[in-house]
């Protein structure tokens, strides 16, 4: 199973470099522009936009902040808080 990162903080380096020590791929990584992070380098692997990242990837891993994800196309600006429960609300949907 291949995992994408979309953050390149603490909680993505922890998740993704324990997913490689088990010895699953890593798609990619996508940051900010801005971003100086190094993670994609640590966990040897490719910086990539979230198009590609997302379909390149069978699992997501969202390791961002509130405030970083504002500005993250993935949940187009509303915000991490909000895009969990739209997608809590629509998983108690499909299940009733």
């Amino acid at each position: 199973m291949r995992l994408g990162i979309i953050g390149g903080g603490r909680a993505a380096w922890a998740f993704g470099s324990s997913w490689l020590r088990i010895g699953w791929p890593i798609a990619g990584v996508w940051l900010r522009e801005e971003s100086h992070s190094r993670i994609a380098e640590l966990l040897k692997t490719k910086r990539t936009d979230v198009e590609t990242l997302a379909g390149d990837a069978e699992l997501l891993l969202i390791a961002v902040s509130v405030g970083e994800c504002d500005m993250c196309p993935w949940c187009n600006g509303i915000g991490i808080g909000q895009t969990v429960r739209a997608w809590d609300s629509s998983i108690a949907t499909a299940k009733s």
